[in-house]
């Protein structure tokens, strides 16, 4: 099945497998098409290099003074790797990378002891407070009371391990989406968002498995452009400056929402015998990011 949807070239590199054997690609439900394939795979590699570059960093200056990322643009065909494409697109695998490494504060849980730190790239000391919260993505809403919140005194430019550890919600048995956020003087510092199954092996493969059943169901969510500003630099290029809300009560959580930038006005990147129309390179502030419900998300990007 995976070879007729693209092709036996693509399947020769591409192993989404976990040391578990777990099919990374494959916990998201079966692709029916290869624009399907693709976007699990954009996905799955999104949260591999986000835990990899968090593990690493988490132990900065203790078991690891550097990380050097080999051939961040893959010399063959696959989807798997790569931090960009060919035409300068960043990959999930970047976005995953900007999503551990692309704050100066930034506030991750290791996956495996659910255990909380926060990563100082700042010589000042800084007094934060860690909350944390839960929410379904089948529905967008928080699940009951689980929202946790700590203070915290963030050790400058090092790891400060927070001493409580998350508890996944006793009453839940699905893949629910962890939200993360470090706030000092009513500034936000960090944010940061997992997809997380009850721990253990039959728990988790089960939720994953609820969660492929309920993908055909969900159905994609329109998300509104509250403004936009751009402005034309005297070199030609362009900066620009749009908002996105997701106003739908009760509808799934806008995941791995990705932006793409088009000539013209047709959504379709592929035009008149499949010319691609996408304005590259393109560089996004953020991309490939969840919206929960009634949440606004404010992005810049450049070309």
């Amino acid at each position: 099945m995976l070879r007729s949807l693209v092709g036996s070239e693509m399947c020769i590199r591409d192993r989404y497998r976990s040391p578990d054997g777990i099919d990374q690609l494959f916990r998201f439900g079966h692709p029916e098409s290869a624009t399907e394939y693709c976007m699990h795979a954009q996905m799955a590699q999104l949260m591999q290099y986000q835990s990899l570059y968090e593990g690493f960093q988490h132990k900065a200056w203790i078991w690891y003074t550097a990380v050097l990322f080999w051939k961040s643009q893959s010399p063959w065909p696959n989807l798997r790797g790569a931090f960009y494409d060919h035409w300068l697109e960043p990959t999930g695998g970047f976005w995953g990378v900007k999503a551990a490494a692309g704050e100066r504060i930034h506030v991750q849980m290791n996956l495996q002891s659910r255990g909380l730190a926060v990563i100082s790239r700042s010589f000042d000391s800084i007094q934060a407070k860690a909350s944390w919260s839960w929410w379904r993505p089948w529905n967008s809403s928080q699940v009951g009371a689980f929202h946790h919140s700590q203070q915290l005194v963030i050790q400058p430019n090092g790891v400060t391990d927070v001493r409580e550890t998350v508890q996944f919600p006793t009453s839940e048995e699905d893949v629910l989406v962890l939200r993360l956020q470090l706030v000092s003087s009513n500034c936000i510092l960090s944010n940061n968002e997992y997809w997380v199954a009850p721990q253990g092996t039959a728990p988790e493969e089960s939720a994953w498995a609820r969660l492929r059943q309920w993908k055909p169901k969900a159905s994609k969510v329109a998300l509104n452009v509250l403004n936009v500003t751009t402005v034309q630099r005297p070199d030609g290029t362009i900066s620009s400056h749009l908002s996105l809300n997701h106003s739908r009560h009760g509808q799934p959580i806008a995941l791995m929402t990705r932006l793409k930038l088009v000539y013209g006005t047709n959504k379709d990147i592929y035009q008149d015998n499949y010319n691609d129309n996408r304005v590259l390179p393109t560089w996004w502030s953020h991309n490939y990011f969840s919206v929960l419900n009634e949440e606004t998300k404010h992005v810049q990007f450049e070309c």
